[in-house]
């Protein structure tokens, strides 16, 4: 089964079966313009769901989840550490 996503950064999820960070989504050609603007992100994470080695399905956090309850310093460790563990 082929799973179809909304964007070019899912599309690599799930393709290599690995987290996909974008770091810079202005810049960027993986996430369609109007997501970008309509929910003004400047970074995003996709993470695959994998049961039994095949991917499910994607799920996405971006930096505007942590401006409300996060400090700065708090969202500059956990995008640390979540390019130190996946090496990205």
């Amino acid at each position: 089964t082929q799973l179809a996503m909304a964007s070019k950064a899912g599309d690599e999820a799930v393709r290599l079966k690995h987290p996909v960070i974008v770091d810079d989504v202005q810049s960027s050609d993986l996430l369609p313009r109007s997501w970008v603007e309509l929910f003004g992100m400047r970074a995003v994470l996709i993470v695959p769901l994998i049961v039994k080695d095949e991917v499910i399905g994607t799920i996405a956090g971006d930096d505007t989840i942590f401006i409300a309850t996060e400090s700065s310093k708090t969202q500059r460790r956990l995008h640390d550490h979540l390019r130190t563990h996946f090496g990205r």
